[in-house]
């Protein structure tokens, strides 16, 4: 069964629950630049994803050990969501960052779904196009310093 995590205010509580745990680059939707980490404990039969939609930036390992991922949520409109693990020297930058957790089978299952409503990736092309011009006009700013 799938628990999405929708309140934002809870991402870093349930992430602590998961410090220490193999984390890996799982998911990866080149068309709407979404990306999924999954986060695993041994001896746990369900896994976190951390998932970041309308993503522009990414730096660090494609997977390690002893995760302690955090996610740092834009204060401004159009300013990204930023998931990182300072430690592993991980940084993703995108619209908007979110949690879901459940068994493996399951997930896996689901966000390979775009069209499955409960898929915490899944968003209008409303949706989409407001996040992606959000985060055009929040990099513009840096564009336009370096001329």
């Amino acid at each position: 069964m799938i628990k999405n995590f929708l309140d934002p205010r809870q991402n870093n509580e349930l992430l602590v629950k998961y410090r220490g745990s193999y984390a890996t680059v799982w998911l990866f939707e080149v068309l709407f630049t979404r990306l999924g980490l999954r986060l695993e404990k041994p001896g746990e039969s369900e896994v976190l994803y951390v998932l970041g939609a309308s993503c522009k930036h990414i730096t660090g390992p494609f997977s390690w050990d002893n995760a302690c991922v955090s996610i740092v949520l834009g204060e401004e409109p159009g300013e990204p969501d930023v998931i990182m693990d300072k430690t592993a020297g991980f940084e993703l930058r995108c619209g908007t960052a979110g949690l879901a957790v459940g068994l493996a089978a399951d997930l896996d299952r689901n966000l390979d779904d775009p069209n499955d409503p409960t898929n915490p990736f899944n968003q209008t092309k409303e949706e989409r196009e407001k996040a992606n011009e959000a985060m055009r006009k929040f990099t513009a700013q840096f564009d336009s310093s370096k001329q």
